[in-house]
């Protein structure tokens, strides 16, 4: 999955929750749903998921091995 000009839409608002040192806690709405597309949008914007080996280009800042993202629906 990515962000291409041609593919389909995709809605997510976020808003910030609290800043540590290093990361953002944020709380995200999807208006869209497709596959990945959080890690997708947060990647894009150059704010990978914590642990998404897939979708940080590397970054890897606190050593996570896998993304363990708390969700509830709303």
């Amino acid at each position: 999955m990515a962000v291409i000009k041609n593919g389909k839409e995709a809605a997510t608002e976020f808003k910030v929750i609290k800043r540590y040192d290093g990361c953002t806690l944020i709380e995200v709405k999807i208006r869209t749903g497709r596959t990945h597309q959080i890690r997708v949008h947060m990647a894009q914007i150059g704010h990978p998921v914590i642990g998404d080996s897939t979708y940080s280009n590397g970054k890897n800042l606190f050593g996570v091995e896998r993304t363990n993202a708390p969700c509830s629906k709303t």
